[in-house]
């Protein structure tokens, strides 16, 4: 009986109330002759405490959290975009074409399996906002 109500108790609390979080994404400012590029990480669309750090053509140009979206100038043309995380995580690469006076938005997002995950990184449309979950025990 303790045991049943010990579970019932755990998952009341690691289940109770969450709160949905609205981020914004602002419309970069183009830089005449770069491209804006605007990273979104949404943590499998719930709130992450950690930042991940984005490199293009291996150097980190800055890092990405869940509720704080990440906007660099970069030179157009041709680049190599990734991740760097410790632990079983895959650095995957993205090739990506940058024409100039244009705004990008990439996400985040993180492909999990069975002994090892990756971070990818894809194209998406235009992004006002985007929503994410945060829960009590966070």
């Amino acid at each position: 009986m303790k045991n049943l109500l010990l579970i019932i108790g755990l998952g009341l609390i690691l289940t109770g109330c969450s709160t949905t979080i609205s981020v914004p994404v602002s419309e970069p400012t183009v830089t005449p002759g770069k491209s804006s590029l605007v990273f979104v990480y949404e943590g499998m669309g719930m709130y992450v405490p950690y930042k991940i750090k984005i490199f293009m053509d291996k150097q980190c140009i800055g890092e990405v959290g869940s509720t704080s979206p990440l906007t660099v100038s970069v030179a157009p043309g041709q680049h190599e975009l990734h991740t760097r995380e410790k632990g079983p995580v895959i650095d995957r690469i993205t090739t990506a074409y940058f024409e100039p006076n244009q705004i990008y938005y990439l996400l985040v997002w993180f492909e999990g399996g069975v002994w090892v995950g990756s971070n990818r990184i894809t194209q998406i449309p235009k992004l006002t906002s985007y929503e994410i979950i945060k829960y009590p025990f966070q």
